[in-house]
């Protein structure tokens, strides 16, 4: 790996795209339903295990291949990505497979929870109104209102 593209990725790292490939499929399979690559890619980056050009780059070749199907800006595995996942999966260390889905996990979680959860911050006259809204569907399940003085 030259040192161009290995900035931000730290030592003992994924160095091949075959691997990279892997790891995606990996990353992919352990969810049950479509995600938005930006929230895997982003989670990989965080843990310093691949660049983002390759990533990236790795991510297209797969959907290009048939191993990830695209819908607008969420991916999800298919049957051959998955026997990809599943035969191959020691190609990349257990740590990092580990390590890449946990993290993955939280990414796809947090971006989820920012989009469902409302937040509103108003300034009243003397005082600053915080509403923390909860919704599940279609009913609120809860909703915090909060005023302090300024």
């Amino acid at each position: 790996m030259s040192d161009t593209f290995s900035v931000g990725v730290s030592e003992g790292s994924l160095s091949s795209r075959e691997e990279i490939k892997v790891l995606l499929c990996y990353v992919f399979a352990s969810f049950n339903f479509p995600i938005e690559g930006s929230s895997v890619i982003s989670a990989i980056q965080s843990i310093e295990i691949a660049n983002y050009f390759d990533l990236n780059d790795v991510l297209s070749e797969l959907v290009k291949d048939k191993i990830l199907e695209r819908e607008k800006e969420k991916f999800k595995i298919t049957e051959l990505g998955r026997l990809i996942s599943e035969n191959l999966e020691n190609k990349v260390p257990l740590s990092i497979r580990i390590k890449a889905v946990k993290t993955a996990h939280k990414f796809v979680e947090n971006n989820r929870n920012e989009k469902e959860n409302y937040v509103v911050i108003k300034k009243k006259s003397m005082a600053i109104m915080l509403n923390v809204m909860f919704p599940t569907g279609s009913k609120l399940l809860c909703q915090l209102i909060c005023m302090c003085q300024t």
